[in-house]
């Protein structure tokens, strides 16, 4: 609480729709703090503008080539939305704030303050510039150093470079039974079973990139083949929505199951907690704490070395990681420490990670042999995760005494 006994309102302010990570957050704000939300005729509107944009499937991304879809909602916000009238603070995501009031702002990375497509951050950057060096505009945060890279060397930050801050992604500690696996050892990847079957599916099939091959779900598959005929009692869960055509290949291979529908909470923390090693050799940017899950039910990771993810997997320590791919463009040229996703490269993207680098595999299949064969290299690597988790610099008392410390100073808290 406050020097005064009060408990201090954040007010939260999405981009888009409010993801499980906004629900980490909002579950567990920092001391003294609680994070509120409005519900008028605009919050319900934007909330039947993103369904329309999730059943559609990419809609946003065609948009976003046409307009600055997330600058263009926080000027119409500026007009529509007005905080609650308690709230000392107003932390945004992945936009500025042009209200009158104090504020911060957790970037991903710096195209989205536009929106997909980099030429709005570019045409409208003076924007961006003189919101960051308003005196309203407190604090701009983001999850690890190659995101912070993108804002600096994208932005002319001269007048506000002190203010942009790395907060370590953070999950809460989980409390649970680990399932005994009696003589077997499970493998799981877990990409999102929330990819609508029906429209989105038929009409745009690259879709599927967003999901299964951006997170490497493709290498995962073909490395499990190679350790199935070493490892007969090796088994895969495979929660993702597997293009069929993929999915026909894999479906004779004895030990695969694959889960392509919606689970609760607890039904994936079953999952979590009878696997023994989870596998994320991903393309893509991974600022939503997936891999951070699997760490915090004790399992050793092997993930991709790309953007962000050294800095959540110690390699050797808490996992391994595995090189990227040589044929996938993750990087756009000509914006530094931009995701090609999201730059005029990002069909090259899509279409690079749609074709399985044997390297890739080669690394996946021997990174995991060791933990496959060693069940104490298991535990060690799962132990010292879940420590992160619990009480290293992804747990949450760490990233809340940092964000403490940042409300505090926002808001003028001695």
């Amino acid at each position: 609480m406050s020097q005064d006994g009060t408990t201090r309102r954040v007010y939260f302010e999405p981009a888009g729709r409010v993801h499980s990570a906004h629900r980490e957050l909002m579950r567990y704000p920092p001391p003294g703090y609680e994070f509120v939300m409005t519900d008028n005729l605009w919050d319900r509107a934007m909330k039947v503008a993103v369904m329309s944009d999730v059943a559609l499937f990419g809609f946003s991304i065609v948009l976003s080539k046409l307009l600055p879809v997330a600058l263009l909602k926080a000027l119409l916000e500026k007009v529509f939305r007005t905080p609650p009238g308690e709230a000392s603070l107003t932390y945004a995501y992945n936009h500025p704030v042009f209200r009158e009031e104090p504020w911060v702002v957790n970037v991903e990375w710096v195209n989205m303050l536009a929106g997909f497509d980099m030429k709005h951050l570019r045409r409208f950057a003076g924007v961006f510039q003189r919101s960051f060096a308003s005196e309203n505009c407190k604090r701009i945060l983001t999850w690890c150093e190659p995101a912070r890279q993108s804002i600096l060397r994208n932005l002319d930050c001269r007048q506000f470079e002190e203010k942009i801050e790395v907060v370590p992604l953070a999950v809460h500690s989980k409390q649970f039974a680990r399932t005994p696996n009696e003589d077997r050892v499970r493998l799981l990847f877990v990409g999102s079973a929330n990819t609508l079957k029906g429209f989105g599916t038929r009409w745009l099939p690259s879709a599927f990139a967003y999901d299964f091959y951006t997170k490497g779900g493709q290498e995962v598959l073909e490395a499990f083949v190679r350790l199935k005929g070493r490892y007969p009692k090796l088994q895969l869960v495979m929660r993702a929505r597997v293009p069929p055509a993929v999915r026909r290949r894999f479906e004779a291979v004895p030990g695969i199951k694959f889960i392509d529908e919606i689970l609760s909470w607890q039904e994936l923390e079953g999952e979590f907690t009878s696997a023994d090693i989870f596998l994320f050799p991903c393309h893509q940017v991974t600022p939503w704490g997936v891999i951070l899950d699997a760490m915090s039910y004790g399992l050793p990771v092997v993930t991709t070395d790309v953007f962000g993810n050294s800095e959540l997997v110690e390699d050797g320590k808490t996992g391994f990681l595995v090189k990227p791919s040589e044929a996938v463009p993750y990087y756009n040229d000509c914006e530094a420490f931009v995701p090609s996703l999201v730059t005029p490269r990002r069909g090259e993207f899509l279409k690079a990670v749609q074709h399985v680098d044997p390297r890739v595999v080669d690394d996946l299949v021997a990174k995991t042999r060791l933990l496959v064969e060693d069940e104490e290299l298991r535990r060690r690597l799962g132990n010292a995760g879940r420590r992160e988790v619990d009480r290293g610099k992804h747990s949450i008392k760490a990233r809340n005494k940092q964000l403490k410390a940042i409300f505090d100073e926002a808001i003028g808290e001695p």
